[in-house]
């Protein structure tokens, strides 16, 4: 099964927004809409079982936006949170592993992929992860672009990195 993780489009930086959980949580800019629905032409003849979203605005907007040319409907997962640069190595490592454990517990369900929409800190690390990097070299595989698609293949609970940031 593939895993398609996006990251979530342009956010507004103007805005002030948090969630309820006191977190800075921005809605998408109007670029950032335009950005999710251009999604949809580089996805043509991929099928997809399941559409996942962090539970942040970003994020569900973005996977709002993918509902329809994917024919899945959003499925909220707190595992795809965003990950902040305040975060201790412990709530890196939690965060890690919550995302780690969430990704093996997806259903297979044969020739169908998954979507996730989630932010680019989280699939830095997961990429560090597949590649067996340290999660300090981050940085040295570059930023996720907005609306930037990395691709896993997972087979018996072994990821492998197909694309980054594409």
């Amino acid at each position: 099964m593939k895993l398609y993780l996006f990251r979530h489009g342009e956010y507004d930086r103007n805005s002030q927004l948090v969630n309820v959980r006191g977190i800075f949580d921005p809605p998408l800019s109007s670029n950032g809409r335009v950005q999710a629905g251009a999604l949809e032409s580089r996805l043509q003849g991929i099928s997809f079982a399941r559409l996942y979203s962090s539970d942040f605005t970003r994020a569900l907007e973005t996977a709002a936006l993918l509902e329809h040319p994917l024919k899945c409907e959003t499925r909220a997962e707190p595992a795809l949170r965003e990950i902040f640069s305040t975060f201790s190595e412990d709530q890196v490592e939690a965060a890690v592993e919550s995302l780690l454990s969430f990704l093996r517990s997806i259903p297979d369900e044969a020739g169908h992929d998954v979507a996730l929409v989630t932010h680019g800190t989280l699939i830095q690390y997961l990429v560090c992860y597949v590649l067996g990097m340290e999660r300090t070299k981050r940085v040295k595989i570059g930023p996720v672009k907005e609306c930037g698609i990395t691709v896993l293949q997972r087979e018996n609970d072994i990821f492998k990195l197909l694309s980054y940031n594409a």
